[in-house]
């Protein structure tokens, strides 16, 4: 079996150098975006919503205030394909488009699994620029792709406002890239996973990560989309990584899909 010998002797050393700051999206724009009417009025493919969702309370970070969010049940997320970088098809509801939570009272954007404490100065930043804006769209109930499309973006202004961390972001982009694969919009969709590529690698180099596991998918989203940005030898790189990883045995089913990835590499570097 091939094994990236020399991609692993560099797993140490990439893990000591600092990585500059990716270039920040502009939150202005990304929440001026909001203002603009979606002409796009066509709700998800199913027809029995209410039987595939329910209706939860979260804690805004910014206003404090309970609001109330959209969520899908998960007997009823039936994903039928995935993407090498974890783009998902899914056949009933795409959980993705209710994966943004908008605050009903403030309309700050933030995930479920937010944990990010905001200060008094970021507080105000925040809500002064929110406040400068008026949002033309109810995010609540059913949520057409477009409706998906200006959520993630509103988060990505609202979470970069918040200076969270550059994982966070960077799963925002990847996500937002694969709703714009979803509409075939190309342009983009290249330029949210090229986002999504610097936020991963400055988190990787500056972050620490909780579990192995979450180290891992982010070295393999990585390597990913260095390959989808024709970086071919960096992805070698990262998924020798993965191969080499001293904690390799915990996780055989992401080993698995960074040998087959750099193997297909190497196949396809040799015709």
């Amino acid at each position: 079996m091939l094994i990236a010998k020399e991609a692993g002797k560099n797993y140490e050393a990439e893990k000591t150098v600092k990585a500059s700051e990716p270039h920040l999206p502009d939150p202005s724009g990304a929440i001026e975006y909001q203002k603009q009417e979606t002409t796009d009025k066509t709700p998800p493919v199913n027809k029995n919503f209410s039987e595939h969702t329910y209706t939860a309370k979260k804690v805004c970070p910014l206003c404090r205030q309970e609001t109330e969010y959209t969520a899908v049940k998960s007997r009823y997320v039936q994903l039928e394909k995935t993407d090498g970088d974890m783009c998902g098809y899914y056949r009933l509801i795409n959980p993705s488009y209710y994966y943004v939570i908008v605050c009903t009272h403030c309309g700050y954007a933030f995930t479920l699994d937010d944990n990010l404490k905001l200060d008094s100065e970021k507080t105000e930043i925040i809500k002064n620029k929110l406040n400068n804006i008026k949002l033309n769209q109810d995010f609540s109930g059913t949520r057409s792709i477009n409706q998906a499309i200006n959520a993630y973006r509103l988060a990505i202004a609202c979470q970069t406002m918040a200076e969270n961390k550059s994982s966070v972001i960077g799963y925002l982009f990847l996500r937002l890239g694969c709703l714009y694969r979803h509409k075939n919009m190309q342009k983009e969709e290249s330029y949210c996973l090229t986002r999504a590529l610097e936020y991963f690698d400055h988190a990787y180099k500056n972050e620490g990560f909780k579990s192995i596991k979450e180290e891992l998918n982010i070295i393999y989203l990585i390597g990913e989309l260095n390959i989808r940005a024709g970086d071919a030898s960096k992805a070698i790189n990262w998924f020798g990584m993965i191969i080499n990883h001293p904690s390799k045995q915990e996780y055989p089913y992401i080993v698995k899909k960074a040998k087959d990835r750099w193997q297909e590499i190497r196949l396809e570097n040799k015709k």
